[in-house]
């Protein structure tokens, strides 16, 4: 059938982006702006792309590249290989994107580890350069971090990971 229109995702996703630091788990969100000022000082503007990401989101996100019946990849690059909510840490508030200088990318990932975050650059399967989530968690959530996340149970799955308020 084919893959969908980037554009016309991209387009759709727009207003419903969330940018703001209070949707990061508590737990991450002074780290998070301690980050980004760390980056400050070391004069590296960081700006966020995308903090919480609503599961319909994810799901439009997943269908970019990808056959609309089959899910095989047919127009690389693919955004992500989550493909819902409860396999994406943004959806538990666990993850942000961040956009800087390209030149600034490894001194960035190197400030934010400080701080506490792990960056999807060092991935394997699929580099996400804008990508950092806690290191506390696991790269994709487990069964467990799943089951919570259906039972709208978000607050276990930050305590668990050290990420509730505290």
């Amino acid at each position: 059938m084919g893959a969908p229109n980037r554009d016309a995702i991209y387009a759709q996703v727009a207003p419903l982006l969330s940018r703001d630091v209070a949707d990061l788990a508590p737990g991450l969100q002074d780290p998070f702006n301690n980050a980004v000022e760390a980056c400050r000082m070391a004069g590296i503007t960081i700006t966020v792309i995308e903090t919480y990401r609503m599961p319909k989101i994810e799901v439009l996100y997943y269908s970019i590249g990808r056959d609309t019946e089959t899910g095989e990849v047919v127009d690389p690059p693919v955004v992500t290989n989550c493909h819902n909510g409860e396999t994406c840490w943004h959806c538990y508030r666990a993850a942000v994107d961040v956009g800087c200088p390209e030149n600034a990318r490894g001194m960035v990932a190197h400030i934010f580890a400080r701080f506490g975050f792990a960056w999807g650059g060092n991935w394997k399967h699929i580099k996400d350069l804008p990508h950092f989530q806690s290191d506390r968690i696991p790269v994709t959530p487990t069964e467990q971090d799943r089951a919570d996340f259906r039972a709208g149970n978000i607050g276990a799955v930050w305590n668990r990971y050290g990420l509730g308020a505290e």
